[in-house]
């Protein structure tokens, strides 16, 4: 008990047990002192399982008022799930939170399986509109695939609970990342944060719209909050790695991303983004040893060609730049990435013009990567990012 109130900078926790027979499940509650293991209130719950929500509710209501505090933001028209459903959703959450290829894949699964037993669970349909919007944006599927089940999921969402932040949040990603609307997709992000203003995924999400927009200062307070509220979460640390990154605080960005990779070893773009703090500070020999372990070949590839070219090796970097190329136009903005680290501003223009037209995710960090800070003298820079919505 005391070492998981250290690591999550707790006082007191909630502890409990649930047993299920049948339709009807048994949850027994306790709060527990860390610092000596005394039983601050317990309670034990006989329900039936049609109605979670009021379990959860009674639950939260309890420990509150065993707190002497008083709950903000708790939506009171819960709404009766499927009992085999719900877990699927929960699972499927947590898997989508390591963004790992293959935890993606498994998230995938897991919410077809649970709109399956389910077909009107906006949260499941959210979820997955969300999961297959990333594996677009992070290089896992293909754009003309995977971008129409994205949008198809996140409207459905909406059209089931337009109350409901995931929705909301899934939009915010289909209309932000996949269809460059970055206007209108601010509106969906400060409306789910507006309905879930505690829920770490989206405050972490707030936090790097906020970033995109250049407003370093708000996104990480924004991201630091999402890890208070979540603090072994592997996706709020990596959304903070990559704000500190982009502000140039580049000594705290690497030990994020350090804890991102205790948590979840294979997230995608991890090592791809300790790299580039590596060349940010000139350690070009490290840059090039992290990024052998990042195991997307298109990432790898953006970052040795920019760690060989750091170093002296421009035949390496070619060879690597020729192969990322050979990805597909789909790692358009990696290569305008690399172009611009090599001082090669019309390669680098003609592939974030190409990117743009391709819906390249990567498009809304054009205004705060580092890696691009070469442009920001030409004539070309202020032009393209009035184009893409990111002049303000």
């Amino acid at each position: 008990m005391r070492e998981i109130g250290q690591k999550l900078g707790v006082g007191t926790l909630l502890e409990g047990s649930v047993r299920k027979a049948g339709n009807r499940v048994r949850i027994t509650a306790q709060l527990v002192n860390v610092t000596d293991g005394f039983h601050l209130w317990s309670e034990t719950y006989d329900r039936v399982l049609d109605d979670i929500f009021a379990v959860q509710d009674d639950i939260a209501k309890a420990v509150s008022k065993a707190l002497h505090v008083t709950l903000v933001g708790v939506r009171e028209d819960k709404k009766k799930v499927n009992p085999e459903s719900y877990p699927l959703v929960l699972r499927a959450h947590q898997s989508q939170l390591q963004m790992t290829k293959e935890s993606l894949v498994m998230a995938v699964d897991l919410y077809k399986k649970a709109i399956d037993l389910d077909p009107n669970n906006a949260r499941a349909w959210a979820g997955l509109g969300y999961v297959y919007g990333h594996r677009v944006a992070y290089g896992h599927s293909e754009y003309k695939d995977e971008h129409p089940l994205a949008r198809e999921a996140a409207e459905k969402a909406i059209a089931l609970d337009d109350q409901l932040p995931e929705a909301h949040q899934a939009m915010c990603f289909v209309k932000g990342a996949l269809e460059l609307r970055i206007g209108e997709s601010l509106v969906h992000i400060r409306r789910a944060h507006e309905l879930a203003p505690n829920d770490s995924t989206i405050v972490a999400g707030m936090a790097i719209w906020e970033m995109i927009m250049g407003n370093f200062e708000r996104a990480i307070r924004f991201s630091k909050s999402a890890i208070e509220l979540d603090p072994l979460s592997p996706w709020a640390l990596r959304e903070l790695g990559r704000i500190l990154t982009f502000a140039g605080r580049l000594d705290e960005a690497r030990a994020a991303l350090i804890r991102v990779l205790e948590m979840s070893p294979d997230m995608t773009t991890i090592h791809l983004g300790l790299s580039w703090i590596a060349l940010l500070q000139g350690k070009f020999e490290e840059a090039l040893r992290v990024i052998e372990k990042e195991k997307l070949a298109g990432y790898r590839l953006c970052g040795q060609s920019m760690a060989s070219y750091a170093l002296g090796l421009k035949s390496d970097s070619d060879q690597q730049l020729a192969g990322l190329i050979a990805e597909g136009e789909n790692w358009g903005f990696q290569i305008s990435n690399v172009y611009a680290y090599r001082g090669e501003a019309d390669k680098a223009f003609e592939w974030l013009e190409r990117s743009y037209e391709l819906r390249d995710s990567g498009i809304p960090l054009t205004k705060v990567q580092p890696i691009l800070n070469s442009l920001h003298s030409d004539p070309r820079w202020p032009v393209f990012l009035k184009k893409i919505g990111l002049d303000g």
